[in-house]
Parts: C-alpha cells; structure tokens; sequence
C-alpha cells in the first residue's frame, strides 16, 4: 500500500514541443483530483451527436497511433492508474450513447444525473506556477479558457489585386523550410522557388496571416463557391509564444483542401475531424489525446473532447481553447461568445468501472 502512496504521488515530468521532457516537474494526483461532481441543477447544453462526432473522430486516431504517437497515450493519468483501455472504453461509451439517442426527445449526454451515474471527474487544478511564468494569474480552482475560431474570408483562384498570397500545398524539402517571411515575400511566386509549391488559393495578406493562427479557413470564390482549408505540414520552426506580431513568426504552416475541420494529426491524412462548440485544443501531450472534458460555465457545464493543439499547448496544463464555430470577422466572433467566460472551472471525465 506503501508503494502505491508513493507511486500515486511521483512527479511528471512535463513533456514540451514533440514530446521531449522539460526540466519542469508537477505531481498528476495534485493537478487532476478525484471529486463529486455537484451538476444536479446544471444545463448540459452540448450537442450530444457533434460531442459523439468528434469522440469517433478522437477515438480512431488512438486506436491506429496508439503506441506510435506519444499523443495518443494516457499521458500523466497513467499516473493516476488510468489506461488507455479506459479512455477509449469512455470514448467509445459517448458514441454510442450519442447514436442511439440519436433524433430522441430525451438526450442522455444532456442530462447531469446520467452524466453523474456513469462518469468520474477528475476535477483540474491548474498548473499556477507554469501559468505565472506567462504572467497569466489563476484562481486555483480555475483553467484558462482562449476561444478559437475558423474565419471566413473571400478569395480568388488566381492572384487578383490584393488577393497576393497563396495558400501553399507541402512542396516538400527543402523547400518547405523556409521561413514565413521568405514565403510571403513571394518566394513561390515570384523568387526563387517559383513553383516549387502549388498555390491552393489566392487571399489578402491579413487573411493568410488568420488561416495560419487559426489553422483552418473558410473562403468563399466568385460565384459563391466555398471551399475549406487546413493545415497539413509546418516547417519545423517552433511557435513563438512571446511573439504577438503574426509577420514576424518564422514558424509557417502549408495547407491541404479539406471536407471537415480538421484538428491534430502527425500526417494530413490522419488528422482528427472536429466539430464546433465540441472540440478543444490543449496539451496533448501531458493530457494525452481523447480526454473527456467538463466546462463550468455559470450554471451551465459543456462537454468537449480533446482533439486539437498548438503551439501554446508545448507545455500548458493551465489552459485549453474552444473551437467556437466559423465567422466572417474578428468583431462577429467575439460578438458571438461573449458569454464563454476566460476563466472556467474543469475537469476530466472517465467512465466509471462498472460501465466499461
């Protein structure tokens, strides 16, 4: 029992940018704490077959890079005794749930006495001393809460007058090293690597600038055809948080036309498929991907898996951002989610043992 105690209470050490250790150290059974859930007057507003849309999404990703892909592991809840047979059994428990209620009156995964009888919560006490680092100030009850959001924006075929920059397909290397800088000074275009990369579409420069912070966008052609675009490969520059300006990152990322929004992935091809209002993007690595994850928002608790990421997120176990839907402008976003509060309480949901 001893030996338990003292497992249960090992640090972590935090994992950064492609899963490498860093020489920071936090103790998982501090930052994530099994608790009673008190939900019974709450509204669970979540669309339960988008919740169930983006699970399916997350859970195949974990069943083809389990073992391959240090994401798709339990990161520190393995440390609290979680496997990944336990994730996925609470991935695959809100597909199900969500499918059979599917076109009901009653919705299961919107009801807080099922969610209480079914699932755990492993309520989340943020990383505040990795967050004061950043000069970001918690409650320690409280995670971060950014909003992201996939812009819509006009664009052309070709390059037509200030439609200059193109979104780039992976030309591969060496190529694809370059910096943002040199690509937006043409060097596709009209320098030296002129047709090294094939231009996907033609946008304003602050409409490239969105796609790649957001890395998704909407854009609609002439004539009403609208098109969706995500990022596929980067070019090994590392995010630079401290950097606010978006022309002066060197980190660069090229695109691929896509069905659905598409969220983490270590190739275009297995990326996970997202859903508005039921995704957030976090730290994948020390989290690992797939988590179930409760929002307190006031009275009411939205529901999201983990299925995305970011630079930010290399390491952050003090915040998460919400995948708040599609919009035309900056203004119509924050206009639109206003009532998402930056400061939230959190937790992870995992299936209870019975239910497994």
């Amino acid at each position: 029992m001893l030996f338990l105690a003292l497992a249960w209470l090992a640090p972590w050490t935090v994992l950064g940018p492609n899963a490498m250790k860093t020489p920071r150290q936090v103790t998982p059974a501090e930052v994530f704490v099994l608790e009673e859930s008190s939900w019974d007057d709450d509204t669970f507003p979540t669309n339960p077959q988008d919740l169930g849309f983006v699970a399916r999404s997350a859970l195949t990703y974990l069943d083809v890079h389990e073992g391959k892909d240090p994401a798709a592991s339990a990161g520190m809840f393995a440390d609290l005794g979680v496997d990944m047979d336990r994730i996925k059994g609470t991935l695959q428990f809100v597909v199900e749930v969500a499918e059979e209620d599917r076109g009901k009156p009653v919705q299961r995964l919107q009801d807080p006495a099922f969610i209480d009888e079914h699932f755990e919560l492993y309520r989340w006490h943020a990383d505040t001393e990795g967050a004061a680092m950043r000069s970001i100030a918690l409650d320690p009850g409280q995670i971060r809460l950014t909003r992201y959001l996939v812009y819509q924006t006009e664009g052309r075929s070709e390059p037509e007058g200030e439609y200059q920059h193109a979104l780039y397909t992976d030309p591969g290397e060496p190529w694809r090293l370059l910096t943002r800088q040199e690509v937006m000074a043409g060097a596709f275009h009209t320098g030296e690597g002129d047709g090294a990369a094939r231009p996907l579409v033609w946008l304003t420069e602050k409409g490239v600038y969105d796609a790649l912070m957001q890395g998704t966008i909407e854009v609609t052609l002439p004539g009403g055809v609208t098109r969706l675009y995500n990022v596929a490969v980067n070019n090994g520059v590392p995010y630079d948080a401290a950097i606010k300006d978006p022309a002066k990152q060197a980190r660069y990322w090229y695109f691929d036309q896509v069905d659905h929004i598409r969220g983490y992935g270590r190739t275009p091809a297995h990326r996970t498929t997202l859903k508005p209002n039921a995704t957030v993007a976090g730290d994948i690595h020390n989290l690992g991907l797939g988590k179930l994850i409760a929002l307190e928002m006031g009275d009411e608790v939205r529901l999201v898996v983990l299925a995305d990421t970011g630079g930010a997120f290399q390491p952050n176990l003090f915040q998460l951002d919400y995948l708040a839907g599609s919009y035309a402008s900056y203004t119509d976003f924050q206009r639109a989610t206003a009532d998402i509060p930056p400061r939230v309480g959190a937790g992870v949901l995992l299936l209870k043992h019975a239910q497994e």
